[in-house]
This record gives structure tokens, C-alpha cells and sequence, in this order.
């Protein structure tokens, strides 16, 4: 009978401990990245990185995969990769051995299961999809607590917004924007959103937004963030001011361009008559604009997850 108790006690642990696998064990975790090939050119890119409790790096000098144990403490990881690298051509292979301790978290976002990373003496974020999860997965709060949201003309990234709501429909031309397409809100058309899969909100822009607003909407900001605030300057060639907050969440700009005085110093270059003519037309034609800022708004961690479940398909405006 004391045997049996005691099989039965280590048959109880032993299960309780399969039961018990965690995020890193029981699934498999894909990096979604892009790559500039140029000419406008860029190749959207998955890999799975972790994979039964390792980590799963490739070796294209030796064309195989390799793997390292994940070392797992209490709200960081140490992970350990094989990768090559080359020179910009391509050429010059070589494999670098890497370690990195990350803090991670799991959260559930958009009702879909995903791992962030960061390096601790970072801002920004790495996120990664899960491949193969059935349930809900265990989320924690090592470094990440909640997401933040703003909302510009009564929407936010990741909305849903009908065809009828807006005009001035097009494809966006932008090198890492494909897939996408811009347009103007029917009821406010200050305000212009990037759209993925046609009808998710992508990003939020508003336009003309006059000087008295502008403390408002800092002071906004700030009561919702707690990074420090940027000054950009308008010095040398450039042309912008304003400001910038900058996480690894959040990217979000208010800005405006002297665009008159751009043209003014362009006209100042000219020997060519006809040229300073027009410069200072057009700089002219600019004078007013020079009073309106603009608001962009843009969450990384939201969009990483937004284009990680982009539709294959090719989308345009033009034709379906």
C-alpha cells in the first residue's frame, strides 16, 4: 500500500511538470523582419527563433541549422546564436557566435499571442508570433504592463474602418509601406490613415492643425507616456520643427515644415532667372502653410503584430 502511495505521488509530479511546460517549451516562436534590397526593393522575411526550449539560429556558410539551449531566469533570457554575415555585396562570409540577455514578455494582443523582447539599455522592442499556440498562453509582466493608446479623429491603430468612410483612396508608394494604402477621413479630411489588409488602421496622421493646439496636445501625451520628449530643430538643410517621443512602443511626431523658406533659400541659389522666379513663387505660395503643424502617430509593437498578419495577396486600389 506505501508503494502504491508513493508510485501514485511520483506519477502526480511527473504529470503536474508536463503540465507545467511553459511559453518556451510547449511553442514555437517565428521573428518577422524585413529587407532592404534596394530600388525601392524589400523582401519581408519569417524565421522561427525559438523552438523546444532552444534557440534556432542558421549557418548559411554551412547551410544547416543549429541550435542552443535557452538559459531562462526569472524576467530575462540569455540566448546564444550562430550567424553569418557579409559585406553589403553579399560577399565575405563569416559565422559570429552571439549572446544576448533580453527581457521578454508574453502578451495576448489583437487575440493573438505574442513575445516581446528588449535589450535591458534599450528603447526598442523586437516582437515575435507564435506558430503553433492552441490556447491561451501564460502572459507575464516583466518589463511591459499595458499598451498605450491614442486615438486621432475618434480612431486608433488597429480599428476597423468601412470603404464609405473615406476619400482620396491610393496605394502608398513609400519602400517599407507595400501592401498598404492611404486615404483621408470623409468626415475630417485633416486627418489621413494608412490602411493594411484594406481596412485595419495603420497609421494616423492629422494635418492643419493650428499653434493654439499645440500645448494641448503635449500635455496629453506626456499625462500618457513617460518618456522624455525630443526638440526637433530646424537648423542647416532641414527644414522641421517640433517634437518627438520615441519608445519601443511608440513613435509619434508634431511637427511642421518651413516649406516658404525652403524655397526662398532655393531661389537664393539660382543664377537662372526664370528658376528664381519660380522658387520664389512657390515660396510664396508656401507663406501660409508655415503656421500648421502636423500630429503622426505611429505603435510599433502594434504594427509588427499588424504586418505579421498581413495578407499574402498583393493589394492595390487600382485593381482586384
Amino acid at each position: 500500500m506505501k508503494k502504491s502511495i508513493i508510485l501514485l505521488t511520483i506519477l502526480t509530479i511527473f504529470a503536474s511538470c508536463r503540465n507545467g511546460k511553459d511559453n518556451f517549451e510547449k511553442y514555437e516562436w517565428v521573428l518577422y523582419h524585413s529587407t532592404y534590397k534596394g530600388n525601392n526593393n524589400v523582401k519581408e522575411n519569417t524565421r522561427t527563433l525559438f523552438r523546444n526550449d532552444s534557440v534556432v539560429s542558421f549557418s548559411r556558410l554551412q547551410n544547416k541549422e543549429i541550435t542552443f539551449p535557452l538559459i531562462k531566469l526569472d524576467s530575462t533570457i540569455i540566448i546564444k546564436q550562430l550567424l553569418t554575415i557579409s559585406d553589403y555585396k553579399d560577399e565575405n562570409k563569416r559565422d559570429t557566435l552571439t549572446i544576448d540577455t533580453l527581457l521578454y514578455d508574453f502578451k495576448n494582443i489583437f487575440d493573438r499571442p505574442v513575445l516581446i523582447l528588449k535589450a535591458p539599455d534599450t528603447k526598442r522592442f523586437t516582437i515575435l508570433t507564435c506558430k503553433n499556440c492552441e490556447n491561451d498562453i501564460n502572459t507575464t509582466s516583466n518589463f511591459f504592463t499595458d499598451i498605450t493608446v491614442f486615438k486621432i479623429g475618434g480612431l486608433t491603430i488597429g480599428d476597423t474602418i468601412s470603404k464609405e468612410k473615406l476619400i482620396s483612396i491610393k496605394d502608398c508608394d513609400g519602400y517599407d509601406e507595400k501592401g498598404l494604402i492611404e486615404a483621408n477621413l470623409v468626415n475630417n479630411k485633416n486627418v489621413k490613415v494608412k490602411l493594411i489588409n484594406r481596412n485595419i488602421v495603420y497609421s494616423i496622421k492629422q494635418e492643419m492643425i493650428e499653434e493654439e493646439s499645440i500645448k494641448n496636445i503635449i500635455d496629453v501625451i506626456n499625462s500618457k507616456t513617460d518618456v522624455s520628449i525630443d526638440t526637433i530643430k530646424k537648423y542647416g538643410p532641414f527644414y522641421t520643427e517640433g517634437f518627438w517621443w520615441f519608445t519601443g512602443e511608440l513613435d509619434i511626431r508634431l511637427s511642421k515644415d518651413d516649406l516658404s523658406q525652403y524655397y526662398l533659400d532655393r531661389a537664393e541659389q539660382q543664377t537662372k532667372k526664370d528658376l528664381k522666379y519660380y522658387f520664389l513663387k512657390i515660396s510664396l505660395e508656401n507663406r501660409d502653410k508655415n503656421k500648421y503643424w502636423e500630429l503622426k502617430y505611429d505603435n510599433i509593437l502594434l504594427q509588427t503584430i499588424l504586418r505579421s498578419n498581413q495578407a499574402e495577396k498583393k493589394i492595390s486600389t487600382i485593381i482586384e
